[in-house]
């Protein structure tokens, strides 16, 4: 291209070595500051999934608990009841069979 004092100038259609280095190591210090940061957010994922599997194992326990006063898999002396140890007294009653029941039982 011409200049109009007669000197050509230099059209740049890239970038130069140096300026591609630079964007490499900012790049690169990034990634080491970032990567850090979530190295440690799959073993927080596996630990939430299982407090919140035992919470749900609480929830369940405490209805079983609810319909049959006693705990599911319990080595209480007891008949089993559906196959689990010591699971109700040998008479496997509903939550509401029990509540209709204890409401029948008590005094007038």
């Amino acid at each position: 291209m011409a200049h109009p004092e007669g000197r050509e100038v230099m059209t740049r259609k890239g970038f130069t070595l140096i300026e591609l280095l630079i964007v490499v190591v900012i790049i690169g210090i990034l990634a080491t500051i970032a990567v850090p940061k979530f190295a440690n957010t799959k073993n927080k994922a596996i630990m939430a999934s299982m407090k919140a599997d035992l919470r749900n194992l609480v929830t369940a326990q405490e209805g079983f608990y609810f319909d049959n006063t006693d705990y599911a898999g319990s080595t209480t002396s007891g008949l089993a009841v559906n196959g689990t140890g010591g699971a109700g007294h040998g008479m496997r009653r509903s939550s509401t069979n029990c509540m209709l029941a204890c409401w029948v039982d008590s005094p007038a």
